[in-house]
């Protein structure tokens, strides 16, 4: 059984914005991702989406085609809805770390994380590691065997 990761907006945007400095590694890490379980949520689909609304028709296109298809349940990718709990406890999150720059959107990934006790983080955002997450911003086969273990308490 594989662990799954954690998919942040970086992450998406990297897939379908063919001129993305990180399209090619993004490539790469999904294809080292396969048989893993993707773990995303409404908050972080509805963030692309909201990215790219201005960037033309074909962008919007492939955005909008991503996430169809998450809703959908394509395998290996869990999408988790956004719901009152989830949004409260982000929230909190968001006020206890005042001092960080953290946007509501990560925090509420942050909190799935910790439920479902996922450590790493399919990132460019440093906000993850200041959380003690591991981000994860090349192949999964180019990590190093063992990865960190994720160190409880906060920053």
């Amino acid at each position: 059984m594989t662990v799954p990761y954690s998919a942040d907006t970086w992450y998406f945007v990297a897939l379908i914005k063919r001129n993305d400095r990180h399209h090619e590694v993004a490539k790469r890490i999904a294809a080292s991702l396969t048989g893993t379980t993707i773990v995303t949520s409404d908050a972080v689909l509805i963030e692309l989406l909201n990215y790219v609304s201005e960037s033309g028709e074909l962008l919007r296109a492939r955005a909008g085609e991503l996430v169809s298809r998450a809703l959908e349940g394509v395998a290996d990718l869990q999408v988790v809805e956004q719901d009152r709990d989830l949004f409260r406890t982000a929230l909190e999150r968001y006020q206890q770390r005042a001092d960080k720059g953290y946007s509501l959107v990560d925090c509420m990934s942050m909190c799935i994380m910790d439920k479902q006790s996922i450590t790493c983080a399919i990132t460019d955002d440093r906000h993850f590691e200041q959380e003690r997450f591991v981000a994860v911003r090349t192949p999964i086969n180019e990590q190093p065997s063992t990865r960190p273990k994720r160190a409880r308490g906060k920053t």
